[in-house]
């Protein structure tokens, strides 16, 4: 019978919680393995929209190959739900407000991720950072 833990732990102020699998035989579950390029926690950053730059802030949780978050801006509240490639350092999912959904699609950079957002014929670009603004 496998075995399903959960510990969080604290680094340089953003809290983490890890989810690990394992087997009969001790052997941790790989896709439950933390990806350092993708750190679960708080993101923050913004989005632009016809040249003005919107600040917006959330919490991502990386894990085995999806990302799943919450957080809110300045048009409400909202869920993510996507996935992310580490070979390819890519990123993708969907930011569903109350009333809509926003795609956005990114990349790893040293400094972040950074991409593009677009509802229908409407887009911009987004940048956000590991950790609280």
């Amino acid at each position: 019978m496998a075995a399903v833990f959960a510990a969080d732990f604290v680094d340089s102020g953003t809290r983490y919680t890890v989810c690990h699998a394992m087997d009969e035989l001790g052997n941790l579950d790989a896709m439950s393995v933390p990806d350092p390029d993708f750190p679960s926690g708080t993101w923050s950053g913004h989005y632009e929209q016809e040249g003005r730059r919107h600040p917006q802030e959330m919490r991502l949780d990386f894990v085995g190959g999806r990302v799943r978050g919450a957080g809110e801006d300045g048009i409400g509240s909202f869920t993510i739900q996507g996935v992310f490639d580490s070979s390819a350092m890519t990123v993708s999912w969907t930011k569903q407000y109350r009333t809509h959904p926003v795609r956005y699609v990114g990349q790893r950079v040293p400094d972040g991720l950074r991409g593009t957002w677009n509802i229908g014929r409407f887009t911009g670009s987004f940048h956000l950072r590991p950790g609280a603004s």
